[in-house]
């Protein structure tokens, strides 16, 4: 059985000014066939809390961010849009043309209610975190997702429309363009692999009370220590002690019959060189694949700083780091590309639930 999915495609013409605040970008979009303008498209960067909709004249613009970073166009009834933009050197007059779409479904999968609810379950589980629950999110429209059984109890899942999550511990309302998720068995790494590709865009909740804010703020700042974001940032500034992190790399050449044995880590690195932004952080030539992460921390999941003589924390949380590429790239917000890292343990259990924007700074207060 096949089903055609027509989509219009649209026109968009972008200018990027730069001041002293960051780049702004203002464009129309417009349809490809009639010329008319496309009003409710979502224009965002992704990951952040930078984003707005075209209005009646199909105009849009957008202020305050910097390079690189990834121009989302998102429509329910257009295919969806990416533009990276690497370095001021791109920033000029743009167009983008849309083709038709045709999607080809060969195969349609019937799954009773009964099933769906379970593979709906297992998908908050492993795409919002384990103890999700624990932080009040959830799934708005969880009628948008469809699932694709694999062999056993591995599945793919896909959504329609952009998937609606409200975070109301951390005050965000996330709004996801879910590209793919699967869910398959890592033979090399010997567990569950849980692959996401999707786009992600932050709209702050306003609480009114006062309380109500401070208590949204100290929930950013626990959330934001010893998360995949805190991690990466630090690594990329080569603060990982002072940021309580003791990485160690483990050895997969004991014998069969022992514990992997735990060594400094080896690697090489070094700071491309970009045209404007900030330089990227590659990391390559990794003899182990697996890697241990000691967090040290205290109250409020702040961490210790593990280069002062007097240190004393006093929690410790462990989590597991696997390198997917021979070589990874990582950005100065703390984000990787090519999604070529997976953390297990305490890091990895924190999902979608936990995210916050790229562009957040934990306050110092």
């Amino acid at each position: 059985m096949s089903r055609i999915l027509i989509l219009t495609g649209f026109f968009i013409l972008i200018t990027f000014p730069i001041n002293a605040g960051g780049i702004n970008v203002s464009g129309v979009v417009t349809d490809q066939d009639n010329n008319g303008p496309v009003q409710y498209v979502t224009v965002y960067i992704n990951g952040s809390t930078i984003g707005t909709i075209t209005d009646q004249d199909g105009a849009f613009k957008l202020t305050g961010f910097s390079v690189p970073c990834e121009l989302i166009l998102s429509h329910v009834s257009y295919e969806l849009q990416r533009f990276e933009i690497k370095d001021t050197s791109s920033l000029s007059i743009i167009s983008f043309e849309l083709n038709r779409k045709i999607v080809q479904l060969e195969e349609v999968t019937v799954i009773l209610d009964s099933a769906r609810q379970e593979y709906l379950s297992r998908f908050k589980a492993w795409f919002l975190g384990k103890d999700y629950a624990a932080t009040g999110a959830d799934i708005l429209n969880g009628n948008v997702l469809s699932f694709i059984p694999l062999e056993g109890d591995q599945f793919e899942a896909y959504a329609m429309e952009p998937l609606l999550i409200n975070l109301p511990k951390t005050g965000y309302l996330l709004k996801t363009d879910l590209v793919h998720f699967r869910l398959k068995q890592n033979a090399e790494l010997e567990r569950y692999h849980c692959s996401i590709l999707g786009y992600f865009y932050f709209e702050k909740i306003e609480y009114g009370t006062r309380g109500q804010q401070k208590n949204i703020a100290r929930n950013r700042v626990k959330t934001y220590y010893n998360s995949r974001f805190h991690f990466c940032r630090s690594l990329y500034e080569n603060k990982l002690k002072e940021n309580g992190y003791n990485l160690e790399m483990i050895s997969m050449n004991t014998d069969k019959d022992s514990l992997p044995g735990l060594v400094e880590p080896d690697y090489s690195y070094w700071y491309s060189d970009e045209v404007s932004g900030d330089p990227v952080l590659n990391l390559s030539d990794f003899t182990s694949t697996a890697f241990r992460i000691k967090y040290y921390h205290k109250s409020g999941n702040k961490p210790v700083d593990l280069t002062y003589l007097y240190a004393h924390p006093s929690k410790l949380s462990y989590s597991g780091l696997y390198f997917l590429n021979d070589t990874v790239r990582i950005f100065s917000s703390g984000w990787v590309g090519e999604n070529s890292v997976s953390f297990s343990g305490a890091i990895g259990d924190k999902g979608v639930a936990w995210m916050l924007p790229e562009d957040y700074i934990p306050s110092m207060r």
